[in-house]
């Protein structure tokens, strides 16, 4: 049985780089020799190859070091010229592998001082199902992604913030067959194709539904049969294997992370900073009581990283887990640092920064602002609100909750200007509308800088229509503009 190429992607763009991904679909693809897994780049016009790269199956090393090999390869080149678009041919054959040909388009990003327009396209929630569990009646299609190619083949940026399958398992094999399931989307993946696409995970591509405690659970901590790692960190080597992800520079070169270490990541496209925040790989429960990490631990309750124990409750007791995993605190030492330099640009407060997160944010029961009847996150949110004080455009954009919302953000916890906002776009996967409070195959896009506007254009789409003849409590928002700062 010969080995088949499933999807392709392109993404990790720069001002000067590009990276692809294929998916090889084969449990022994460690073993594959193929004689040719090239990406061939070109200009706009297709008279001159610029650029001939071969794909390398990168291994995925742990923690222990031990080489894990994953079902995606990936090449990229780094001798590219700034707000270019280019084209390029996928070739890879071989005695083991079917053949695979395919073609697509790529534009890199303005170098860092330019202003320049940018069309960015937020979603979550992609709901395709691995064949041995479609529901019946299920549309595996996804019209939507027409919709998108049709109307907005234009866009520069898609961003899926979490729940990228549904498959609510940990395991590689299993994550894979959900994300196959996902490429063989003609639409979507001509999508894949054309725009470069940055994901981060949120609890269902994760472990598992509404997986906390650092990462999985009390199991997560230590497994006999798969051994001492956490399950965290097969989830962010597992997500690494099935995205480009970009790894965020410190200022002396080296990584902030490994790709055991979550998923956060920053893209910079001219004068606008994106960051995707990794809200599960440090997260524990939010059911610890707060009085209890208040007063027998002097901490909250960790979202975004802590520097201490991971907590477990057992028998009904909180107590530090005996086993010394700590929770890291990588991500805030990183945020930190870059909202921290801010200061020191010339250009740092007209830079917007967009800050993105798989879970949402605003008032509800179920999410990481506070209500009357859950405290949740509320001391992480406000350390994150002190360092962001005093900053300059800052907005929001979440997934999760299958609806489309713009919300204020409480100015108690975000002291900035314009106020903060969040844009919540989620449910573009979902088919059917069994759950009236939910969405059905809806997204928002975000305009910035058109019409050489110093504002931020916010427009939400429903394509079906389906989500205003079934659901009276949650409609589509009307579009919105954030009148920028500091021009």
């Amino acid at each position: 049985m010969s080995t088949k190429i499933i999807g392709h992607q392109v993404g990790a763009i720069s001002s000067t780089n590009v990276s692809f991904w294929v998916g090889v679909f084969s449990s022994k693809s460690k073993d594959i020799r193929p004689t040719e897994t090239i990406v061939e780049i070109w200009n706009m016009s297709r008279s001159k190859m610029l650029f001939e790269i071969e794909f390398i199956k990168k291994p995925l090393r742990g923690p222990n070091n031990k080489k894990r090999y994953n079902k995606g390869w990936f090449a990229s080149c780094n001798s590219l010229r700034p707000s270019t678009v280019y084209t390029y041919n996928i070739r890879i054959n071989g005695k083991d592998i079917d053949p695979y040909l395919a073609d697509g388009k790529f534009k890199t990003y303005p170098e860092r001082n330019v202003k320049q327009p940018l069309k960015i396209l937020v979603t979550s929630c992609l709901k395709a199902k691995a064949k041995t569990t479609a529901e019946k009646g299920e549309d595996r299609s996804q019209k939507v992604w027409d919709h998108i190619n049709k109307n907005h083949n234009d866009v520069d940026i898609t961003l899926i913030l979490g729940d990228t399958h549904y498959a609510n398992d940990w395991r590689r094999h299993k994550k894979w067959e959900f994300t196959e399931a996902q490429f063989k989307i003609k639409d979507f993946q001509k999508h894949l194709s054309n725009t470069p696409v940055y994901a981060i995970y949120d609890d269902h591509d994760f472990i598992k539904v509404n997986s906390e405690e650092c990462g999985a659970g009390n199991f997560a901590l230590h497994n006999k049969k798969y051994g001492p790692n956490p399950l965290r960190v097969k989830a962010s080597l597992n997500h690494h294997g099935l995205w480009n992800v970009p790894i965020p520079i410190r200022p002396d070169g080296n990584p902030w992370r490994t790709i055991h270490e979550g998923c956060f990541q920053k893209i910079e496209y001219g004068f606008v900073d994106i960051y995707l925040l990794d809200t599960r790989y440090y997260r524990e429960s939010r059911d610890y009581a707060d009085f209890f990490m208040r007063e027998n631990l002097q901490r909250s309750v960790s979202l975004l990283g802590s520097n201490n124990k991971v907590v477990q409750k057992k028998k009904g007791n909180y107590r530090v887990n005996s086993e010394g995993v700590r929770i890291g605190n990588i991500q805030w030492n990183w945020i930190e640092w870059e909202f921290g330099n801010y200061k020191k640009l010339p250009d740092g407060d007209k830079r917007v920064k967009i800050i993105c997160l798989g879970s949402t944010m605003c008032d509800g029961t179920d999410r990481l602002m506070p209500t009357s009847k859950n405290q949740n996150y509320k001391y992480e949110l406000k350390k994150l609100g002190s360092i962001l004080k005093g900053h300059k455009n800052v907005i929001f954009c979440s997934g999760d909750m299958h609806r489309l919302e713009y919300n204020l953000l409480p100015k108690q916890y975000f002291d900035v200007d314009p106020q903060a906002r969040e844009i919540m776009s989620s449910g573009i996967g979902r088919t059917t509308n069994r759950e009236k409070s939910q969405l059905v195959g809806g997204y928002a896009i975000l305009e910035l800088f058109q019409d050489q506007e110093n504002e931020i254009k916010v427009k939400f789409y429903q394509p079906s229509g389906e989500n205003e003849r079934h659901n009276r409590k949650y409609k589509v928002p009307p579009n919105q503009i954030i009148k920028l700062k500091g021009y």
